[in-house]
């Protein structure tokens, strides 16, 4: 497939995932009371899964536990499609840094995937699972 193509499909399918029912789900449970307006009225704010931090809704990101392109790198929309349109289970609540973190080293991760030996491949891979069980 041409790579302009699929970069764009891939930019279609993320733009939807933001509607996916289940992602909106999960982000009702990091959603926590913090404090009150001068009206009374609770307001809430949401809990980074990471740091354990409140943030304001706009301070977060709704993130896959598992990624969506796994360490192997992407391998066909067949693999992706189901990964980015998951069940609630497998998204969670970071603030913006703890996300940024998580996001470089995933990259790091494939990075390292790509240019590793066939006997590092089960090093890597555990370092891969111990890194994202981290982030649970």
């Amino acid at each position: 497939m041409d790579k302009r193509l699929k970069n764009w499909v891939i930019n279609v399918l993320r733009r939807a995932s933001f509607k996916w029912k289940a992602r909106g789900e999960a982000e009702k449970k990091f959603r926590v009371p913090n404090g009150k307006f001068k009206t009374g009225r609770i307001k809430y704010g949401y809990k980074c899964n990471k740091c354990k931090q409140i943030f304001k809704k706009k301070d977060t990101v709704t993130d896959h536990t598992d990624p969506v392109i796994p360490m192997e790198g992407f391998s066909s929309f067949d693999d992706y499609i189901p990964r980015l349109f998951c069940e609630e289970y497998n998204f969670q609540v970071l603030c913006g840094p703890c996300h940024d973190v998580k996001t470089t080293k995933e990259k790091e991760f494939r990075a390292r995937y790509r240019k590793i030996e066939e006997e590092d491949e089960g090093v890597l891979r555990e370092e891969w699972k111990n890194f994202l069980d981290s982030f649970e």
